[in-house]
This record gives C-alpha cells, sequence and structure tokens, in this order.
C-alpha cells in the first residue's frame, strides 16, 4: 500500500501478523468489522484466492470474487453493492 501511495486512503491495514489464525480462518476479517464498528453485513469483501473467499464467506460478509486487477473497479463494486441492496 505504501509503495502504490494509497496508505492515506485506508482507515486500517491488517495483515497475518495482526491475527493468530491465517485464512481460510475468518478472524482478520472480524477483526476489521470490530475496529470499523460495522456488521458483516454492512461489509464488502474483495478477494481473489480460495482461502480468502472461504475466510470472508465464513465472517458473514459479503463477497466480491476478484478474477483479474480489472474486477476491482468502481463500476463491478456499485454494480455487487446493488446486487445485495435488492436482496
Amino acid at each position: 500500500m505504501r509503495l502504490s501511495s494509497l496508505n492515506s486512503y485506508l482507515d486500517l491495514i491488517l495483515s497475518n501478523q495482526d491475527v493468530i489464525d491465517g485464512k481460510p480462518n475468518p478472524e482478520i476479517y472480524i477483526k476489521a468489522m470490530q475496529h470499523l464498528k460495522v456488521s458483516p453485513n454492512e461489509c464488502l469483501i474483495l478477494e481473489d484466492n480460495d482461502n480468502g473467499i472461504k475466510a470472508a464467506l465464513a465472517s458473514g460478509g459479503h463477497l466480491l470474487k476478484v478474477g483479474t486487477p480489472s474486477d476491482v473497479k468502481y463500476e463491478t463494486i456499485k454494480r455487487r453493492i446493488q446486487e445485495i441492496e435488492a436482496t
């Protein structure tokens, strides 16, 4: 994040060093939700690998599966949020 100059846009950074159990355990997502004071229903988690997807789903948060970096764009995220709100 530092190298990409994105740190100023983030409220929280967690890594595997901040949790006891790594993915597919949902601990990292649950910890982030607690810190940000949001419920799983208020979260959209973007993940690109099997263990991350398992962790995201186990956390109760909503999931956007990322296949390629081009999937991470405003329109894709907005569309997924609209799908979630429609249910």
